[in-house]
């Protein structure tokens, strides 16, 4: 047989032997999917008449949508934030003057340079441009030209941008809120419909759509935002949720992938629910949600991958879906708050005194929505968050101050209400996981107690093999050693 025929039989093989494997709800699934993706490669697109953002965007925007969204975006914060939290203003605005100039802060590359006009196909660390192919043509996972995909799909998120947002209404300076309306539309021109790196991942889709979400919404009242450039964005951002919608990662990425992309279905879903297909968005999402919430978790409230930053990464998605439900009183199954409720009592006792996280499993590098933080080696934010929303004391006593993503998600009401709420030490220094196969304990809750974790296998992952029982990883720390200030790793 000719050597070059031997791939094309290993693949083929390997196809069959895939579908031999299937049931036949995933079997149908990948079917549909498959003449989804076969009709949008030549140009028949069904569903589209609802995908349109319609005439008078802004005007809806500003009269309709904007109450429906987190109420922090429309409070007027300016004077508060300027009397309480300063810093909060001039670290803003130290970072939108290096967005103006295409800085931005990548992953752990540091800052790079984006150039003057910014490709959003070109791997700014690499220097190499992704081909513009069909978005099913892609086969990321078995790419070999040395590019790495996570770096084009971050930038891609546009994390930045409502940072540049934040700042443009901090200050009213409209030089930020032209800057980020310029990204939008070059985004836009470049990225058409399915075609392109950028339109391959669901998942990217989702956290992309949500930090287009607070960028649209914090600039609504600039001038750079305007009708035409209002109308450009929520026909791109319509049109990049139902593709969402079509190719949930219902069977190739059922994990956070599949919990963040119902996220941004029904955030968008619950913020444009009197439009035809976000209302089916919305339901999509609080199905999907609810059936993951009971999939995905441990019954000690842990996330089945067990690893800590992915347990922060679905603790995320599931918070601010339900702060935007609670807002629009909108009646999420209690099972959602009663996960979510016991996720955030396992991070409360898987922080160090440090307030940083200990790295168990494997980690994305990345987060759901950057307004300040950029990843999740602390999690004090989100505790913070969580002690509101949960008027949980012991929460708060953790979080240890006031975050700037409680302002923004519940508005200026939520300093008071934090002020309010008394601190109280955490009853227990020791709390045992069995499900998940953790015990974790700590000398006391001060800043210079111990902490440590032990994991003795636990139950089967959902997601994957077990992990063998003979193995025992602990991991220990002190923060601000005497003789080094440094956190101590110890593995056995």
């Amino acid at each position: 047989m000719p050597p070059l025929e031997m791939p094309v039989l290993a693949q083929t093989r390997k196809v069959f032997s895939r579908l031999s494997t299937m049931g036949p709800h995933e079997l149908a699934h990948r079917i549909r999917e498959k003449g989804y993706s076969e009709l949008e490669r030549i140009g028949v697109r069904p569903n589209d008449s609802g995908t349109s953002a319609g005439q008078n965007f802004k005007r809806y925007l500003s009269d309709t949508a904007s109450h429906r969204f987190y109420c922090g975006h429309r409070d007027p914060l300016v004077a508060f934030r300027q009397e309480q939290f300063p810093l909060w203003i001039e670290r803003a605005v130290c970072e939108a003057e290096r967005l103006c100039r295409h800085e931005v802060a990548l992953l752990a590359y540091g800052t790079i340079n984006l150039g003057t006009q910014i490709d959003w196909h070109r791997d700014p660390v690499t220097g190499r441009t992704w081909e513009r192919r069909f978005w099913a043509d892609y086969r990321l996972e078995t790419n070999h030209t040395g590019r790495d995909a996570k770096i084009i799909h971050e930038l891609n998120r546009h994390q930045h941008l409502p940072r540049l947002a934040k700042a443009w209404s901090f200050t009213g300076d409209e030089r930020y809120a032209a800057e980020a309306v310029s990204q939008l539309l070059s985004w836009i021109d470049q990225n058409p419909p399915r075609f392109g790196v950028n339109w391959q991942s669901s998942l990217e889709i989702g956290i992309r759509s949500i930090s287009w979400l607070w960028t649209i919404f914090l600039l609504l009242p600039s001038r750079s935002f305007d009708e035409a450039t209002a109308q450009r964005v929520g026909d791109s951002l319509f049109a990049q949720l139902e593709h969402v919608h079509r190719h949930l990662s219902l069977y190739s990425s059922p994990n956070t992938h599949l919990i963040g992309e119902a996220a941004a279905l029904f955030i968008a879903g619950l913020v444009f629910q009197d439009r035809k297909r976000p209302s089916v968005w919305l339901a999509t999402g609080e199905a999907v949600l609810e059936e993951e919430a009971q999939k995905q978790f441990l019954d000690d409230g842990v996330h089945g991958e067990l690893s800590s930053y992915y347990h922060c990464y679905a603790l995320d998605f599931y918070l601010q879906s339900l702060i935007l439900a609670e807002q629009n009183e909108y009646p999420l199954p209690p099972r959602i708050r009663r996960k979510t409720g016991g996720m955030l009592k396992f991070l409360m006792h898987l922080t160090r005194p440090d307030g940083s996280v200990p790295s168990l499993g494997d980690a994305d590098g990345g987060r759901v929505l950057a307004l300040h933080e950029t990843d999740y080696r602390s999690t004090r934010d989100a505790l913070c968050v969580g002690a509101l929303v949960f008027n949980r004391r012991d929460l708060k006593y953790v979080s240890g101050t006031f975050s700037e993503d409680a302002l923004w998600f519940l508005g200026q009401d939520s300093w008071n209400r934090y002020r309010s709420l008394k601190s109280e030490l955490p009853r227990e220094t020791d709390c045992i996981y069995p499900a998940a196969g953790y015990v974790i304990q700590r000398s006391g809750w001060g800043e210079q107690d111990s902490h440590l974790v032990f994991d003795f296998g636990g139950a089967r992952p959902i997601y994957r093999r077990p992990r063998p029982r003979r193995f025992i990883v602990i991991y220990a720390l002190r923060t601000r050693q005497r003789t080094s200030g440094r956190s101590r790793y110890v593995r056995l």
